[in-house]
């Protein structure tokens, strides 16, 4: 097992790699051999530990696979991620959602745009931000967050794509207004 794990960590390296040469075929290739490899280390009956290393290899292929163009198959990865990520963070242990659930719901939001349409975008686009709304409060971030703020961007982008400008415009003067305050 501990050579599986080793032949994990070099395909990661591997991966860095071509995603810095800008190869991102080459790393959906490696992508597909680390998801697969991880599954087979982390069985989730067997390591329910594990379980978040497969949310995020498979995240992260999700995002490769974006960039790579291959945004059908992306869609598929990241709703599978999502999965694993509700599994791991679930509503009765962590009332007010997780980063790693927003992010997943923003790429989905992202290519649901890029391959279903653009009205569709907008729920999970709106989920990602309520979800951040609850995260970073203000009661805890009195001047906002960049998370929060890239989230109403997000939601304001899709409301733009989908013609629902009143409520974009107001979204995108939020996010604006966010951004001020925390760069001060």
């Amino acid at each position: 097992n501990h050579a599986r794990e080793q032949l994990v960590h070099v395909l990661e390296e591997l991966i860095a790699f071509q995603t810095f040469t800008d190869d991102y075929a080459a790393a959906v290739i490696y992508q597909y051999e680390r998801v697969a490899l991880l599954r087979e280390i982390y069985p989730p009956e067997q390591f329910p530990t594990g379980l978040e290393t497969l949310a995020d290899a498979i995240f992260s292929f999700s995002q490769d696979l974006n960039i790579a163009g291959e945004n059908k198959e992306a869609l598929a990865r990241a709703e599978e991620a999502l999965a694993l990520y509700r599994e791991l963070y679930p509503q009765k242990t962590h009332p007010q959602g997780h980063a790693d659930i927003a992010s997943c719901l923003s790429q989905i939001a992202h290519l649901t745009g890029e391959t279903i349409g653009h009205q569709q975008a907008v729920e999970p686009a709106r989920q990602a931000l309520e979800m951040l709304r609850s995260l970073y409060h203000p009661d805890s971030h009195p001047d906002g967050h960049l998370d929060l703020a890239v989230g109403i961007k997000d939601l304001a982008f899709a409301l733009q794509l989908s013609e629902q400008l009143d409520e974009s415009q107001k979204l995108y003067e939020e996010a604006l207004a966010m951004l001020a305050r925390l760069v001060g």
